[in-house]
């Protein structure tokens, strides 16, 4: 099978990015969303004419008419395929640094492997011995696009929020408010909100271990040592309000 691209598969590429640099979508996390849906829409769809063009026509089913209508049957199906998600989207939307926290501080590691690495490290000293620390990493990937958009203050210092808590009545710290997308009722608002502030990256991480002894999640920390079982937990309990939170932790998780 011939799984060549035509030439508007990549110049399509090069607009996204364009476009996800410059106007309106470099402040709209929707937009830059959309826009990748609707690339990976275009993907599905000359995967699919590549597949059609191994078949060979016949006189019933060549005709102008019924390849019109597969044409337009093959476009509404890879725009529901890139709805559900192939993966592809998640991957544009961190490179394109699409987030759904405004707000970002200078990047605090230089790439993905830097943040990967730093993580690891802090989140194998600070984290409890028994949480699985790939399954707490990838909390922190999926919240910050790998590192690369931690909240800040109003004088650009980093919160240091690496996993997006919020900053309830019970919290006696500084907080900064941002702007943030949550689900109600499936549907997406954006609304401002509270969260939490810390001095350091280790502070964080010593309170996102006090944060799961919230009773909110028990049955989490019982599974805690199974990455998969704690992500499982953790997104029933209703740390995120995204209904594809326990989706996107596991594509992460499986790819540590």
């Amino acid at each position: 099978m011939n799984t060549s691209l035509p030439l508007n598969y990549f110049s399509s590429l090069q607009q996204l990015k364009f476009d996800a640099a410059n106007g309106e979508s470099k402040d709209s996390p929707d937009t830059i969303e959309a826009m990748a849906t609707q690339f990976e829409s275009l993907f599905v769809n000359e995967m699919l004419k590549s597949m059609r063009a191994t078949v060979s026509e016949n006189e019933l089913f060549g005709s102008d008419a019924i390849n019109q209508y597969t044409e337009m049957y093959d476009k509404q199906l890879s725009l529901h395929i890139a709805q559900k998600g192939l993966g592809l989207k998640e991957v544009l939307i961190a490179q394109l640094g699409a987030q759904d926290k405004s707000g970002d501080a200078k990047a605090l590691w230089k790439d993905k492997t830097a943040f990967v690495k730093d993580l690891e490290q802090n989140l194998q000293a600070y984290l409890p011995d028994s949480i699985d620390y790939k399954a707490v990493l990838s909390m922190a990937a999926l919240e910050t696009g790998w590192g690369k958009h931690v909240m800040t203050l109003k004088d650009g210092e980093s919160s240091h929020n690496i996993f997006s808590i919020k900053a309830d009545k019970s919290w006696r710290g500084d907080h900064t408010v941002v702007k943030t997308s949550e689900f109600i009722h499936g549907h997406k608002i954006e609304t401002d909100e509270p969260f939490r502030v810390y001095s350091s990256l280790q502070e964080a991480i010593s309170d996102f271990a006090l944060f799961m002894q919230n009773p909110r999640y028990e049955k989490a920390m019982s599974v805690a040592a199974d990455g998969k079982q704690f992500i499982h937990e953790v997104a029933s309990a209703g740390y995120a309000t995204d209904p594809r939170y326990e989706e996107k932790l596991l594509r992460i998780y499986n790819d540590l």
